[in-house]
């Protein structure tokens, strides 16, 4: 999936663009870390889930040893 064709989320007036790694609410950017921003994708992605423990700590931080 290219940048064009990834979703956009909304939830309570905030937009996750996830092509563009940004977080808007009402058009102004929020500024995120980048952990943050990729804990809040994954979580999109996989909402309706529940999802363990392991299963992010891969997925936010995939070089890091985390405890």
């Amino acid at each position: 999936m290219d940048q064009q064709t990834q979703p956009v989320y909304e939830f309570l007036g905030f937009q996750l663009d996830v092509g563009q790694r940004v977080l808007n609410r009402d058009g102004n950017l929020i500024a995120l870390t980048p952990s943050v921003r990729r804990s809040f994708i994954f979580e999109f992605k996989n909402r309706g889930r529940v999802l363990e423990k392991d299963e992010l700590m891969k997925a936010i931080w995939p070089e890091s040893f985390v405890e």
